[in-house]
C-alpha cells in the first residue's frame, strides 16, 4: 500500500498500483472535484471515496474499466471527510499506471 499526500497547491499524484494493493491519496485542501485516470488501461481500477480502502469489485467502489479512461467525481460525492482532507483509495488486480488530480 502506498500513501500519497497532495499538499497545498499541488495538483495530484501520478503513480503505478502494485497488483491487489490499495493506494490512498489524501488531499489536504479540498478541491471542488477530482479526476482519476487509468493510464495503462489493461485492467480495471476500483475507486473508493467513502473513507474505506478500495477492494477489487467492491460494492462501495466506482470503477474505471480496462481501457484508457477517466472518471471525474465532485467532492460532494465523497462520503467521508476528515477535517479539511479528502481520501481517494485505488486498487487493481494488476499493475496499472494512474493519475489522480484536481479537476
Amino acid at each position: 500500500m502506498a500513501d500519497h499526500i497532495v499538499a497545498g497547491s499541488d495538483v495530484g499524484v501520478h503513480a503505478t498500483l502494485a497488483p491487489d494493493t490499495a493506494d490512498t491519496i489524501t488531499y489536504e485542501h479540498v478541491p471542488s472535484s477530482v479526476e482519476i485516470l487509468n493510464r495503462t488501461g489493461s485492467d480495471a481500477i476500483y475507486v473508493a471515496v467513502d473513507g474505506s480502502d478500495a477492494t477489487v469489485g467492491g460494492a462501495n467502489c466506482h470503477v474505471l474499466p480496462a481501457a484508457i479512461c477517466a472518471l471525474k467525481l465532485a467532492v460532494t460525492q465523497f462520503g467521508t471527510r476528515t477535517g479539511e482532507a479528502i481520501h481517494v483509495s485505488l486498487i487493481s488486480e494488476s499493475a496499472e499506471d494512474y493519475s489522480v488530480s484536481r479537476a
